[in-house]
């Protein structure tokens, strides 16, 4: 069974050969938009899940997915918040 369709190379190789023609800059720029689209994903699941809460209530939980696997960070976190 193959993992990607032909179809789904081709789009891949498209993918990968602009990123190639952007600038470290722009790259950056994409990843923070990427980033920044998951986060929201991210709060917009919580809020759907548990309902409204503050910005900070919001971020904190947002903060404690991305981190979910660094026990440092969760520890650090839970100093600071808790």
């Amino acid at each position: 069974m193959a993992l990607m369709s032909e179809d789904n190379r081709d789009i891949e190789d498209i993918y990968q050969q602009e990123m190639l023609k952007l600038t470290p800059s722009e790259k950056l720029e994409r990843s923070f938009a990427m980033l920044q689209i998951h986060v929201q994903n991210i709060a917009r699941q919580i809020t759907e899940r548990e309902g409204e809460m503050s910005e900070e209530e919001l971020r904190w939980k947002v903060a404690e997915v991305l981190y979910q696997d660094d026990p440092g960070a969760i520890e650090l976190m839970n100093q600071r918040h808790r």
